[in-house]
């Protein structure tokens, strides 16, 4: 019995790992391989830029990042409607239309 117990522990332990490892090359395609996506603001970020309220919406931005954080694979560059551009961390966003076919101005 005891090695049936270990052997779903050892199960769950690894599928909690494959999960842990597909979500971190989902993200990472996302910000190297992937194409600009409409996100919406989860959290209230005014600290680090003044209109940075929660549900603010703006555009990813692939291939780029504004700070040293931006270089993570947590983060993710993001240009917001109101202007502001800043490196985000993607638990902060919620991708509303999937992939966008145009291409976002830097400036």
């Amino acid at each position: 019995m005891n090695s049936i117990i270990n052997l779903h522990k050892t199960y769950l332990l690894w599928q909690s790992l494959y999960n842990l490892l597909c979500k971190n090359k989902q993200e990472f395609a996302l910000k190297i391989e992937g194409k600009p996506q409409r996100v919406k603001l989860k959290e209230d970020l005014t600290r680090y830029g003044e209109g940075l309220v929660k549900g603010i919406k703006g555009v990813t931005i692939p291939n780029v990042n504004f700070s040293i954080w931006g270089k993570t694979d947590r983060f993710v560059a993001v240009k917001f409607d109101n202007g502001l551009k800043l490196d985000v961390l993607y638990k902060h966003l919620d991708f509303i239309n999937g992939i966008i076919e145009w291409t976002p101005q830097y400036d």
